[in-house]
C-alpha cells in the first residue's frame, strides 16, 4: 500500500484563505499561522480540509466576531492619496514641466486655464503660482536633497566657471559625489552673480559656500578651465591663484584638476595655427556670409548644380564649442567646388575669399585639417561625458598622444589627401618636402602642448585601479592610496587593515561579471554599483573600500557639465525672458539639474511627500524667501511675484 502524500500550503489556498500564512519555522509549508486568531496549525493531513475545520474552532469564531465590532485604524486616518492631494500634485507636476521643457512661466497662463476648463474644474496654476512653486518650494526640496546626501559622502569635489548676462557676471557652482548604491552624481550646489572676476572675490565667494554646506573636511578637489587665475598655469605654479588661496584658507591640500576636454581642444586650436590657412576664421566667415541671405544661398545653390554637387546647408562654428569645427569644415569640403566657383565669379569678392579660393592648395589643407580634427573631437566626445572620472580623461589623453606620435613617426595623411597632393605636386603647385614639413609640425606641435599641460593629470594614472578593466592587485590599491595620503588628510578615515579584507571579498563578484561589464563597456560607476549592492544582499562589510572607491570618482576630469549648465541658462534665458532675475534663473537652474526625473516620476515623488503637498496648498509660498536674496531683491521679493519673470 503506497504512503499518503503530505499537503502543503499553495497558492491556490493563499488566494482563498488570504488571512494565513506559512510559518517560517518549518520548511515544508505544511505549518500554516491564521492572522485572525494567531492559532498555528498543521495541514499535513487534510489541506483544505484542515482549514474549514479550524473555521469552525470557537477561537477562531471569538477573533473573527472581535474584529468585526472593532473599527479599523484607518477609519480615523484620511485616505492615502485625496481628491485634493492628487490636485496639489498635479499642480506641482505642471510647473515642474513648465521649467523642465523650457516653457516660459507666461505660457502657464492659457495652459492651465486649458487644463482647468477640459479636465479638472479645481486646478489653477497660472504663472504667479508655478513661479512661486519653482522658486519657493521645488528649488529648496532640491537644496534639502543636496544637503542630505553630502552630509552621508566623505569626499566632494567642486567645479565651477564665470559667464556674462549682460551686465552681471554669473557663477554656477557644482559639487560631485559617489554613492555606492546610486552612482556617481553631479549636482549645482550654488549659482550667484559677484561683482568682478578676480581670483581675491572669487576665493572669498567658495569659502563662504564651502564653510555654508560644511564642506570643509569632504573637499579633496576643485576642477576648472586650464587658466592662469585659476591655477597658475600647466605647471600650476605661483601663489596668486584660486586654488593656491583656496588651500591656505581651508588649512589644507586639494587637487587641482584642469578640464581636459579645453585641454584638447585648444591643442587642436594651436596646431591648426601652423596650418597655411587658418581654419576657424574661414569657416565662421564662410557660415556668416551665407546664413541670413536668402538671395545668395539660392545664388550658391546654382553654381552647386552647375559643378554637379548637390547643395548641403553651411553649419556655425563657434570659437568656444569644443565640437563644431570639425562639422563645419566638412560641409564647407563638401561643396567646395561649388564655393569656389561662387566666390570668384563676384565682382566684388571680400579679399580673403579671393585669396583662399584662387590657391589651388586650399582644398588640400582642408582636406588634411579635416580628417586630422577627427581624432582630437572623438577624444572630447570620450571626455565630456557627465560621469567620466579623471582617471578616464587621462587615459584618453594618453592614448591621443600615442596616436599623434605614431602619425607623426609615419608621416600620416589619409588616401584621399594624398589623391589630391599628387596632381599639385605634378604641377609644381606645392613642394611635396614643404607639404610633409607642415605635416610634422602639425603633429610635433599637438604633442608638445599635451605634453606642456601633461602635470595637470600628474600622479593620476596611479589610480587605473578603479576602472575595473581588468583585476586590479591590492599592492596598486596600496600604493595608489599612500600616495594620495601624503596629500588628501582625510583619505586617514579608511583602515587599511579593514580594506584589504573587504578587498579580499570583493575579488570574487568582481571577477565574476569582469567579463560582461568588458564586453558590453559598462560605466565605472556601474560597475562599482554591481559590487556594492551584491556585497550589500549578502550583507558583507563593505565601508573602507566604499570610501576608497568614493574618493576616486568623485575627482572630475572636465567642466563639461558646468558647460551644460550655461547651455540651459541659455536657452531659458531667451530675448523673450529676458526679465528673469538671478534668483528665479537660480531656483530653475536647480529644479533642472537636481531633479534627473522624467515628469511621470517626478509625479510619483510628489504624491508620496505630503509635506510638499501642503507646502503647494498653502498661501505661504507666495512670501517664503531664499536665504540668498539681498537687498533691493528682497524688498522685490516681499511683495510677491505678480510680474511674469
Amino acid at each position: 500500500m503506497s504512503r499518503k502524500r503530505v499537503c502543503s500550503f499553495n497558492d491556490d489556498l493563499q488566494k482563498q484563505f488570504k488571512f494565513l500564512k506559512k510559518d517560517s519555522l518549518f520548511c515544508d509549508n505544511s505549518q500554516v499561522i491564521c492572522q485572525t486568531c494567531g492559532a498555528h496549525f498543521s495541514i499535513a493531513h487534510g489541506g483544505r480540509n484542515d482549514i474549514t475545520q479550524h473555521l469552525q474552532t470557537k477561537k477562531h469564531k471569538r477573533a473573527e466576531q472581535t474584529k468585526c465590532e472593532t473599527p479599523s485604524v484607518s477609519e480615523f486616518l484620511a485616505d492615502q492619496n485625496t481628491d485634493a492631494d492628487q490636485i496639489h500634485a498635479s499642480e506641482g507636476l505642471f510647473a515642474y514641466h513648465s521649467v523642465r521643457h523650457g516653457h516660459s512661466f507666461r505660457s502657464s497662463d492659457c495652459t492651465s486655464q486649458l487644463i482647468k476648463k477640459l479636465y479638472q474644474p479645481k486646478f489653477s496654476s497660472a504663472r504667479t503660482k508655478s513661479e512661486a512653486i519653482i522658486c519657493n518650494i521645488l528649488a529648496p526640496l532640491s537644496t534639502e536633497e543636496l544637503q542630505c546626501d553630502l552630509e552621508k559622502r566623505s569626499f566632494i569635489t567642486l567645479s565651477w566657471d564665470a559667464s556674462n548676462k549682460k551686465d552681471q557676471k554669473l557663477f554656477p557652482v557644482l559639487v560631485r559625489y559617489f554613492c555606492p548604491i546610486s552612482g556617481i552624481h553631479t549636482k549645482i550646489i550654488e549659482f550667484s552673480s559677484l561683482p568682478c572676476e578676480t581670483s581675491d572675490v572669487q576665493c572669498e565667494f567658495l569659502y563662504q559656500l564651502i564653510q555654508k554646506h560644511s564642506l570643509s573636511e569632504k573637499l579633496v578637489g576643485i576642477c576648472v578651465d586650464n587658466t592662469n587665475s585659476h591655477f597658475g598655469g600647466a605647471k600650476h605654479a605661483g601663489k596668486s591663484n584660486i586654488w593656491q588661496k583656496l588651500q591656505i584658507r581651508l588649512g589644507k591640500e586639494i587637487f587641482s584638476i584642469g578640464c581636459g576636454a579645453h585641454m584638447v581642444h585648444n591643442c587642436l586650436q594651436t596646431a591648426a595655427d601652423c596650418l597655411p590657412i587658418d581654419l576657424e576664421s574661414f569657416a565662421m566667415k564662410v557660415y556668416k556670409y551665407f546664413h541670413i541671405y536668402t538671395v545668395c544661398v539660392e545664388e550658391l545653390k546654382d553654381f552647386c548644380q552647375f559643378v554637379n554637387l548637390e547643395y548641403s546647408k553651411l553649419l556655425e562654428h563657434g570659437n568656444t564649442r569644443f565640437l563644431s569645427l570639425g562639422p563645419a569644415l566638412e560641409r564647407i569640403l563638401l561643396i567646395f567646388d561649388g564655393l569656389k566657383a561662387y566666390f570668384l565669379s563676384q565682382d566684388k569678392c571680400p579679399t580673403m575669399f579671393k585669396k583662399v579660393f584662387s590657391d589651388p592648395c586650399t582644398k588640400l589643407w582642408l582636406a588634411f585639417a579635416t580628417k586630422q580634427i577627427v581624432i582630437f573631437q572623438k577624444t572630447v566626445e570620450a571626455i565630456e561625458k557627465n560621469d567620466s572620472s579623471v582617471i578616464e580623461v587621462a587615459l584618453h589623453i594618453r592614448a591621443l598622444q600615442n596616436n599623434l606620435a605614431e602619425r607623426l613617426r609615419e608621416r600620416y595623411i589619409t588616401s584621399h589627401t594624398k589623391i589630391l597632393l599628387q596632381p599639385l605636386v605634378e604641377r609644381g603647385e606645392i613642394n611635396k618636402q614643404e607639404f610633409y614639413n607642415a605635416v610634422e609640425n602639425f603633429y610635433s606641435t599637438s604633442l608638445m602642448y599635451l605634453e606642456h599641460w601633461k602635470p595637470a593629470f600628474e600622479n593620476i594614472e596611479k589610480l587605473e585601479w578603479a576602472l575595473l578593466r581588468s583585476m586590479p592587485v591590492w599592492d596598486d590599491i596600496q600604493s595608489s592610496l599612500a600616495i594620495c595620503n601624503t596629500r588628501i588628510s582625510t583619505l586617514s578615515l579608511i583602515n587599511k587593515n579593514n580594506l584589504c579584507g573587504e578587498w579580499t571579498n570583493a575579488k570574487p563578484i568582481i571577477s565574476c561579471h569582469m567579463s560582461d561589464w568588458n564586453t558590453q563597456k559598462t560605466p565605472i560607476s556601474e560597475r562599482w554599483q554591481n559590487v556594492f549592492q551584491e556585497m550589500d544582499k549578502k550583507a558583507v562589510e563593505y565601508s573602507n573600500l566604499a570610501k576608497a572607491v568614493e574618493f576616486v570618482l568623485c575627482l572630475p576630469g572636465t567642466t563639461a557639465p558646468v558647460e551644460r549648465v550655461f547651455s540651459v541658462m541659455n536657452a531659458v534665458w531667451s530675448p523673450e525672458k529676458s526679465r528673469l532675475k538671478v534668483c528665479t534663473m537660480k531656483a530653475i537652474l536647480f529644479v533642472q539639474v537636481n531633479f534627473d526625473l522624467d515628469c511621470a516620476a517626478f509625479y510619483e515623488k510628489l504624491m508620496k511627500n505630503k509635506w510638499i503637498l501642503r507646502k503647494i496648498a498653502s498661501r505661504d509660498k507666495y512670501s517664503l524667501q531664499e536665504a540668498s536674496h539681498t537687498g533691493k531683491q528682497q524688498d522685490e521679493d516681499k511683495a510677491g511675484t505678480s510680474k511674469e519673470q
